[in-house]
This record gives structure tokens, sequence and C-alpha cells, in this order.
């Protein structure tokens, strides 16, 4: 166990304490086994793992891909000596239940995906969140003291079980480089097969008369339908001509009830379903066999169309090593350049691929389906990494540094980078400039002015067109004016200072004061046609920036609540009372 947990370093000690991890194998591959490596032994594992707050699990596995999901969850109390566990004290979470969702709802802080792909212990300091793909949401402190004081979580609760089922894809065979040009060479040969079949050639009826009857391999994106029969084709009138070709083809027994094509199932031969009769584009087909099927003169009862499974199964049976495929070139009459270039390399690969040692062991398929499971891995993995680098690019981590040292600057957060009260209250403000309205709450700007004075000034912040000219403001609105662009100007210097790209005046001029007379006016109760007779204004913009007003004022009653200042809340709250009436905020202006 020792060898797989970090020994930390000078800045996150890590320790040991009453952590076990059993793993049960099951391998129906022993002689992959190797007996140096515990976890890549086998193709199927389960699991068992139990530990104590304050344990993270992060990265046990960094060197393995895991395909899975949790099984159920087991949640126990457990005094601090962690000495022996009783069954009797396990509360069961089944997945598979019905109920899980409301069951889960006593433990908050488990939320339960359907796969994990990496465990380790960690052990940290402070207040640590999982970060984990199937325990998502879960957070670590560092003391059982410090967790009870969390009323979110239940206080009994010391432990967790996990149960983990999952196949893991074994990658850790000796001979696996070896292979590895043999598999690839198998999935070209594929590529290559699939490639002749979509060669743009003109499709005429003489082609789906010569496959009528012929069993065919037929696959539709992801799924594979297998064999299957082909039953009548249906010619589409046009200047390019479609045929739609009805197969046979063995169905799930779920997905055969299914009207929709695209809710249609594949179930493999050798498994329990139903035979069906679909339409498919002619392009679905990736494989023509040159073997004929007999079919029963009716089909419209099940007997009929699973006597033609059994037909299918018994041609499977006889070729072992696949069915024998019509040639393009001397069936199909396909003698294009391209196809016969394409022919000849799928010639040479085939026998490169019959030559080579695994194709006379029954180990081809098995690794056939780890090569392309790994592939596929590899595939999701570099596309992560697009995604990353696309993320990353969008972040501008010269400004945010930027940024962050006007915050530091101004107060709204310490020289750790963790948000003070000033930076709390200003989280309250989305509607106007928020360092701006927040620098004027703490500097105390609102607490001498009326709740009118406080409306209009407030409005410089809501107000983005243009005046054609500049009101006549009474000294009572004049000098809070001057406050606050003396404000504006201020956190402006401090911007710039701190390297950010700013314009001190344009920054200063976009707080516009055309607004503040009619707003007093209309705090003070005048009715909505005096106030459009005092500016020119059009009234569409003077409901428009009283509703954003608003919005405002709800927001700094938020704000000067964060602070503790009710005698400002009231004002505030009395503010948004004054201006909601009357036609502004009517339902709708057509009355």
């Amino acid at each position: 166990m020792t060898q797989y947990i970090p020994r930390g370093n000078c800045f996150y000690p890590r320790e040991i304490v009453g952590a076990t991890f059993v793993v049960n194998d099951w391998s129906y591959r022993p002689d992959r086994i190797a007996n140096d490596n515990h976890f890549g032994r086998g193709f199927q594992y389960r699991h068992h793992m139990w530990y104590t707050l304050p344990w993270t699990f992060d990265e046990f596995f960094h060197e393995y891909e895991l395909e899975g999901w949790i099984t159920k969850i087991q949640v126990f109390e457990q005094p601090q000596t962690m000495t022996k566990i009783y069954q009797s004290s396990l509360r069961t979470l089944d997945t598979s239940s019905e109920n899980m969702t409301s069951s889960i709802c006593s433990l908050p802080h488990v939320v339960l995906s359907d796969c994990i792909e990496t465990c380790n212990l960690f052990y940290y300091n402070t207040p640590f969140a999982i970060h984990l793909s199937a325990l998502r949401n879960i957070t670590l402190v560092n003391s059982i003291n410090c967790l009870n004081d969390c009323s979110s979580f239940a206080a009994t609760i010391r432990s967790i079980r996990i149960y983990i089922m999952y196949r893991a894809s074994n990658y850790m065979l000796p001979d696996w480089p070896a292979v590895l040009y043999s598999l690839s060479t198998l999935q070209q040969l594929n590529s290559l097969g699939i490639f002749m079949y979509d060669l743009t050639k003109p499709v005429d009826t003489n082609n789906c008369q010569m496959i009528a009857e012929e069993a065919v391999r037929v696959k539709y994106g992801d799924l594979n339908f297998d064999w299957c029969v082909v039953l009548n084709f249906h010619k589409k009138a046009g200047e390019k001509p479609t045929y739609t070709i009805d197969v046979l083809a063995h169905l799930t027994s779920d997905s055969v009830v299914q009207k929709s094509t695209s809710d249609l199932q594949p179930c493999p031969l050798s498994e329990k379903g139903e035979m069906k009769a679909i339409p498919i584009q002619h392009t679905l087909i990736r494989d023509i066999s040159a073997i004929r099927v007999y079919l029963p003169d009716d089909l419209r009862t099940k007997d009929a169309r699973q006597s033609v499974l059994k037909s299918v199964q018994e041609i499977k049976r006889r070729h072992p090593l696949g069915l024998p495929l019509l040639d393009p070139i001397k069936d199909m009459d396909i003698k294009s350049n391209e196809m016969l270039s394409c022919v000849k390399q799928y010639s040479t690969l085939q026998t490169r691929i019959n030559e080579h040692p695994l194709t006379k062991t029954n180990e081809l398929k098995y690794l056939y389906e780890q090569y392309e499971r790994k592939a596929n891995l590899e595939r999701q993995v570099l596309e992560a990494k697009n995604d990353l680098k696309k993320a990353q690019s969008l972040l501008q981590i010269g400004d945010l540094k930027k940024y962050k040292r006007v915050l530091r600057r101004l107060g709204y957060c310490n020289s750790t980078d963790i948000i003070d009260l000033k930076g709390r209250v200003a989280c309250e403000i989305d509607t106007g400039d928020e360092l701006v309205t927040t620098e004027l709450l703490f500097n105390g700007v609102f607490n001498d002015l009326t709740v009118s004075q406080a409306c209009a000034l407030l409005s410089c912040f809501v107000f983005q067109e243009k005046g054609n000219e500049m009101p006549k403001l009474p000294q009572e609105l004049s000098g809070p004016l001057r406050l606050m662009q003396e404000t504006a100007r201020r956190v402006a210097r401090v911007s710039i200072e701190s390297k950010i790209d700013m314009d001190e005046e344009r920054y200063v001029d976009g707080f516009k004061p055309y607004m503040m007379d009619v707003v007093k006016a209309w705090v003070d109760g005048q009715s909505f046609a005096s106030i459009c007779q005092m500016t020119s204004i059009y009234e569409g913009s003077i409901i428009r920036c009283i509703r954003r007003l608003e919005e405002l004022l709800r927001q700094m009653c938020c704000a000067a609540k964060a602070i503790g200042n009710s005698e400002l809340e009231v004002k505030f709250t009395e503010g948004t009372q004054k201006i909601k009436r009357d036609i502004i905020f009517a339902a709708s202006l057509y009355l």
C-alpha cells in the first residue's frame, strides 16, 4: 500500500492513518497476469475502499485508463479509533433502486457518477474540495470538529465505503508493441473495405437486383448490424435517383417494437433477439457476401423470419474465417482506376494479416477490441487537450493580474486575493459600475442624501444614451454629482497605475447626469407627462432608465444589508417604492 501513496513534500505533508485497499481479481485471463503488477493483471476487478476524513482521493491510477460504474455506496458511523467496522452499522445506497434520488438527499455532499477514473490518498492542512469525476462536491476538512460545524453535513457520518465495479483495459501485455502494428493494419483493412463500398458509382436497378436475397453487412455509425439479408429495393426518381434497400436485420427484443428507425438497436446473431425488416440507404452496406440466403414465401410471421436467422447462423458456422464476398471488379463490374488501386491495396493488407501468427489464435478479436478502445481513449484525450487549449486562449491571464491588482489597491481583496467585506458588497451589484457604487457606499456619500437625491445620483449609472444638452442642476444635485465624478477619477487612476489601458476622461464621462433632475422629479411624485416636458430625451429612454434604476436600487438594498447599514437599506427600499408606479411600470403600455 505504501508504495502507491505519495510521501508528500515540504508544502503538503501526508500521513497514512487507517487506510485499507483490497483488490479482488476474478480475471478470466490467467496467462496475462503479471505477478509484479497488482493493477494491470486482468480485465475485471472489484475494489473495496474506505477512508476517514480528512483524506481525499486523487490520481491513484494515474497510469491506467478505467471505465466503469459505482454500484453502491455504504455510509456508516464510526468512532475515531478505526479498529473495527461492524456490518450492522452500514447503511447502503443502491444505485439500481428507484428511490436512489430521494435516499441520496440525506447525504448532501455525496454525488454519484457513472464512472471513476482516479483514486489516491492526500492530506491537506486546509479545507479542500474533491475534484474527482466519480465523487463530485465532497468537501473535506482537516478535523472532525470542523466537519461537525458544517450544518449541511450529517455530524454522525465518519467514513464512506465505496464499492466500485469497472472494466479495466489491459494495456500491460508483454507483447503489446509487437502486435500493435498488426492491429493498426487490421484497422486500415477495415477502413479500406468501407472506402471500397463508398466509392462513387452510379447505382442502378441491375446493381440492386444483383444483391437481392444475399447477405450484406450493415453498419450505421457505431451500430454494427452484422449480417442482414436483402429483401427488396425501392427507387426514388430524381435528377440523381436514390435507392432504399429493405433488409432483414437481427434486433434486440426491446427495439423491435420501436417505430422510428433511429431507435433500433442491433443484436448479435449469437444472442436472443428478433428479425425485422428495416429500410436502409445503400451507403450503409459495408460488405456484400457471395452467398444467397433462402427466403420463405411469406415473411410476415415471426417463425418465418426466425428461420432466416437460423440460416444466417448456419452460414456463419460453416465459414468461421468469414463469408466469401462479391468481388467488386469481377462480380460487380466496377473497373475504375480508383477501385483497381483500392482492391490491390486491400489484397496486400489482407495477405499481411493472414500471415501474422495472431490470426491463428483466439486472441485477435480480444486484442483488436482493446486496440480500438485504446485508440478511442487517445482520441478523447486529444480532443480534451484541444478543448483545453481553446479555453486557455480565451483567458487573458495578463489582464486578470492587472484587475486583481486594482482590487487589492482599492481594498476589495487582501494580499492573498481573498475577497474582503468590500469585495462581497461589490458582488451584490451588477446593474451599475460595481467599483464606483461600492466606493460611494463606503465613503458615506449616500448617508447625507435624501431618497430623491440618492435615486437621482444612481441614475448616472444606468443611463447610457447621450443627451443633447447638459441640464442645469441645482446645488443639491451638483454636489453629489461632483463627489461621484471624483470617486470615478480615483478608480480610473488606480486602474491606469495598474497598467490597465483606460482613458480617465472617457471613463468619467461614462456616468451621464442627463436624467438626474428628471428622476428626482419622478421620485417627488410628479406625473409622467410633466417629467417628459423637462427633457428632450425620448419617452422610451426615460422608461428604460427608470426601470433599470429600480433594479439597481434593489441591489443597493442588498449591498447596504451586507455592510449592516439599516438606515441605507430603508432609504433604498423607500426609493424603490417611490419610483415603481404609474405608466412606467405598467404591465403593458397599451392601456
